[in-house]
This record gives C-alpha cells, structure tokens and sequence, in this order.
C-alpha cells in the first residue's frame, strides 16, 4: 500500500500464518515478497514464504520457520523442501506459464500466416489486431471462401468456439498475478499434517467488482489443448483456402478445390473434434 500522498515510496502489508494456520502476526517491507523468500521478524526469527494470497490492503502469506543455528530452532529435513527443490518447483513453474504463451501466439500465427499467404499480403500476418479480431476474420474468409454442409458448418461453429475459449482463458493468465512456486500442507484423516507439498502454478485476478479470484487451470493441459486446436485449425483453413496438398492436381498443374471436403480433414465425432481420415497433420493420435 501507498507510503503516503505525494510520495513515490510504497510498502506492502502482509498478514503472516503459519503452516498450521495460526496467526503469526503482521510484517510490512518496502518491496513485494515472493514463495521462496527468506523474511527475518525480529528477535532471531527467520521464516521461508510457501505461499502469497492477495487481498485488498496488501497480501496474506503463508510461512514456515527456515532453519538456523541461532535460537535452537531447527526445522525437520524430511519435511521440508531443500533450497534446490524449492528452485526446481519455481522454474517448473515459469517453464509452464512460458510454454502456455508461446503455443497460444503459435495458434494465432497459424490463422495470420494462412490468411496472408491465401491474400497475397504480408501486412496481414504482421498486423496489430487483437486475437479475436484474427478469429473472427480467419473464420469469416474459411465461411466465404470454403464448401460446408450442415455438418462441416457445426464443426466449423465448434472449432471457432473453441478458438474463443482459449482467447477468453488467455486473457486471464496473461492478467492475473502468478505464484509459480510455492508449497503448502494438507491435513491429514489422522491427525496433524502432510509434509509440505508443491502447489502447481496459480494466480489471481480482481473482478470488475474488485474482487480476488482464482486462476488454477493446469496451463502444461490447456497448452496440449490448444497444440491440438492448432492442427485442426490447420487443416481446415488450408482445404477452405485452397492450399491443401491433397488439392493439387499433379497432372492438370492446378488446384482442385472440389478434391477435399472439410469433413476429409476435420469433423465432429460424439462432440468432439478429431482429424478426418486424410489430414495430413502428424502425430495424429493425440488429435
């Protein structure tokens, strides 16, 4: 929170719990704190962030007693995470949400490079529109351009839908606040509580109504969605656009449109969308 009026100096306010949940008082320091860190309370007191849940006025974190030599106080090796682990579980944790990014932008750049090379216009695949504005336009061009029946046109409808949803859960990854790498313990049936376990990567998000909420969808399973979303979103735009293999023509030197219907290469089978039976897209047993 702000230091005060007319200052550019902030400190953050962070309530403490332990790994039991009880109270261990409040801190307040001049940068944010991070899972990881080490914090120093006074009086000898050291303790290791496993956790930093935003609300209003500052943070809430979860903490343990790191272990020193002064004091006596000593954690327990076989419980605790080592250093070495903690770093492990971060930079899993960073490789995650950089894998979900990238695939996401790849996604896009396959609708912009086919509608550029289909348009003869290289402005187009360099442009500045916003992903659903490339949804929309690739999906109205494959419309105009392309034969559905009424059942290509419902896995057309499908696939666009699906195009939608990775945009809209896009927009809050790249919006909330990530946690990468922290740790935390569950309660156990019989009593006390588990070793301290690595938390996957999550974040938090503030509402119109400015409220906090959760982003925890396992980002290295919406990153295979959204590879295989690809590879349909492949074949489908290259039989609408006329650029499939399978449309060339080796005796006649031209493309034959009519060679391949969308159904040959994407259809809807039990609600969802698989490869057809001559997609040239490979490996294909994950599609």
């Amino acid at each position: 929170m702000p230091s005060g009026p007319g200052t550019e100096e902030r400190f953050f306010r962070y309530r403490l719990h332990l790994e039991d949940g009880s109270d261990a008082g409040e801190a307040t320091y001049a940068q944010m704190i991070h899972p990881g860190d080490e914090i120093h309370l006074g009086a000898g007191r050291r303790f290791r962030v496993l956790d930093v849940v935003p609300f209003e006025e500052g943070g809430r974190v979860a903490v343990r007693r790191a272990a020193t030599d002064r004091g006596g106080v000593m954690d327990e090796e076989d419980t605790q995470p080592s250093e070495e682990e903690i770093a492990a579980h971060r930079d899993d944790g960073y490789r995650a949400v950089g894998r979900y990014v990238v695939v996401f932008s790849q996604m896009l750049q396959e609708m912009r490079l086919q509608m550029a090379v289909r348009l003869q216009d290289t402005a187009t695949y360099g442009g500045r529109e916003s992903a659903r504005e490339i949804c929309k336009a690739f999906f109205g061009i494959c419309q105009q351009l392309g034969t559905h029946d009424p059942d290509e046109a419902k896995t057309a409808v499908r696939l666009r839908e699906l195009v939608m949803q990775e945009i809209a859960k896009r927009d809050e990854v790249a919006h909330a606040e990530w946690i990468p790498g922290a740790w935390a313990k569950t309660g156990l049936e019989e009593g006390g509580m588990s070793p301290s376990e690595p938390v996957p990567p999550h974040g938090y998000r503030t509402s119109k109504a400015g409220e906090f909420f959760l982003v925890d969808d396992d980002l290295d399973a919406r990153s295979d969605e959204i590879e295989r979303l690809t590879k349909l979103l492949r074949e489908y735009g290259r039989v609408c656009f006329g650029m499939h293999p399978l449309q060339f023509d080796e005796k006649t030197q031209r493309v034959n449109e009519k060679a391949l219907r969308v159904s040959d290469v994407v259809r809807l089978e039990h609600g969802r969308l698989v490869l057809g039976p001559k997609a040239l897209v490979f490996p294909r047993d994950p599609v």
